[in-house]
Protein backbone atom coordinates (compact mmCIF):
# COMPACT_ATOMS: atom_id res chain seq x y z
CA UNK A 1 0.00 0.00 0.00
CA UNK A 2 2.00 3.44 -1.21
CA UNK A 3 1.58 6.28 1.37
CA UNK A 4 -1.39 8.31 -0.12
CA UNK A 5 -3.62 4.85 -0.10
CA UNK A 6 -2.38 4.00 3.56
CA UNK A 7 -2.94 7.46 4.69
CA UNK A 8 -7.03 6.85 3.45
CA UNK A 9 -7.27 3.21 5.03
CA UNK A 10 -6.26 4.91 8.25
CA UNK A 11 -8.60 7.77 8.35
CA UNK A 12 -11.49 5.35 6.93
CA UNK A 13 -10.43 3.32 10.10
CA UNK A 14 -10.75 6.08 12.35
CA UNK A 15 -14.04 7.04 10.88
CA UNK A 16 -15.54 3.21 11.48
CA UNK A 17 -14.29 3.31 15.10
CA UNK A 18 -15.65 6.69 15.79
CA UNK A 19 -18.93 6.72 14.03
CA UNK A 20 -21.03 4.03 15.07
CA UNK A 21 -23.56 4.62 12.79
CA UNK A 22 -21.24 3.12 10.21
CA UNK A 23 -20.78 -0.41 11.61
CA UNK A 24 -24.04 -2.27 10.18
CA UNK A 25 -25.26 -5.11 12.30
CA UNK A 26 -24.56 -7.90 9.45
CA UNK A 27 -21.46 -6.26 8.09
CA UNK A 28 -17.71 -6.69 9.27
CA UNK A 29 -14.63 -4.40 9.25
CA UNK A 30 -14.03 -4.74 5.29
CA UNK A 31 -17.58 -4.86 3.94
CA UNK A 32 -17.55 -0.76 6.24
CA UNK A 33 -14.25 0.59 4.88
CA UNK A 34 -15.27 -0.84 1.44
CA UNK A 35 -18.35 1.93 1.71
CA UNK A 36 -16.03 4.72 3.32
CA UNK A 37 -13.42 4.55 1.10
CA UNK A 38 -12.69 6.38 -2.08
CA UNK A 39 -13.83 4.07 -5.22
CA UNK A 40 -10.74 4.86 -7.15
CA UNK A 41 -8.94 3.45 -4.69
CA UNK A 42 -11.06 0.22 -3.83
CA UNK A 43 -10.16 -0.23 -7.61
CA UNK A 44 -6.62 0.03 -6.67
CA UNK A 45 -6.47 -2.09 -3.33
CA UNK A 46 -8.10 -5.86 -2.12
CA UNK A 47 -9.35 -4.19 1.30
CA UNK A 48 -9.81 -7.81 2.37
CA UNK A 49 -6.32 -8.39 1.90
CA UNK A 50 -4.80 -5.20 3.06
CA UNK A 51 -7.07 -5.95 6.31
CA UNK A 52 -5.64 -9.81 6.85
CA UNK A 53 -2.28 -8.66 6.03
CA UNK A 54 -2.47 -5.57 8.96
CA UNK A 55 -4.58 -8.14 11.43
CA UNK A 56 -1.77 -11.06 11.38
CA UNK A 57 0.19 -8.92 13.48
CA UNK A 58 -2.97 -8.45 15.83
CA UNK A 59 -2.34 -10.42 19.24
CA UNK A 60 -5.60 -12.10 19.28
CA UNK A 61 -5.68 -12.58 15.43
CA UNK A 62 -8.13 -15.96 14.77
CA UNK A 63 -5.46 -17.19 12.57
CA UNK A 64 -8.03 -16.96 9.82
CA UNK A 65 -6.97 -14.53 6.96
CA UNK A 66 -10.42 -13.49 5.92
CA UNK A 67 -12.05 -13.64 9.40
CA UNK A 68 -9.55 -12.74 12.01
CA UNK A 69 -11.38 -12.01 14.83
CA UNK A 70 -11.65 -15.00 17.14
CA UNK A 71 -15.20 -16.62 18.30
CA UNK A 72 -16.76 -15.81 21.38
CA UNK A 73 -18.07 -18.27 23.29
CA UNK A 74 -17.79 -21.08 20.37
CA UNK A 75 -19.78 -18.00 18.10
CA UNK A 76 -17.84 -16.75 15.30
CA UNK A 77 -18.08 -14.62 12.17
CA UNK A 78 -20.97 -16.19 10.53
CA UNK A 79 -22.98 -16.59 13.83
CA UNK A 80 -22.79 -13.08 14.44
CA UNK A 81 -23.70 -12.04 10.84
CA UNK A 82 -26.64 -14.15 10.94
CA UNK A 83 -27.68 -12.94 14.27
CA UNK A 84 -26.91 -9.08 13.28
CA UNK A 85 -24.74 -8.59 16.46
CA UNK A 86 -21.00 -8.18 14.79
CA UNK A 87 -20.12 -5.13 16.88
CA UNK A 88 -22.21 -5.94 20.09
CA UNK A 89 -20.78 -7.96 23.58
CA UNK A 90 -17.28 -9.51 23.31
CA UNK A 91 -17.44 -10.35 19.57
CA UNK A 92 -18.19 -6.63 18.94
CA UNK A 93 -15.38 -5.60 21.26
CA UNK A 94 -12.87 -7.64 19.63
CA UNK A 95 -13.77 -6.13 16.64
CA UNK A 96 -12.96 -2.48 18.08
CA UNK A 97 -9.91 -3.70 19.43
CA UNK A 98 -9.14 -5.20 15.90
CA UNK A 99 -9.80 -1.27 14.37
CA UNK A 100 -7.59 0.08 17.01
CA UNK A 101 -4.77 -2.23 15.93
CA UNK A 102 -5.85 -1.10 11.94
CA UNK A 103 -5.43 2.46 13.03
CA UNK A 104 -2.31 2.01 15.13
CA UNK A 105 -0.33 0.06 12.35
CA UNK A 106 -1.49 2.86 9.74
CA UNK A 107 -0.62 5.74 11.29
Amino acid sequence: MDARARKMFHEACVRLRNDASLRKPHGGICSALIQILPPELIEDMNVLVEVSQLASGWEKWSGKPFMPVPAVNGRGYRAHSVAGAMWEGGYGALRLELLDHLIAMTA
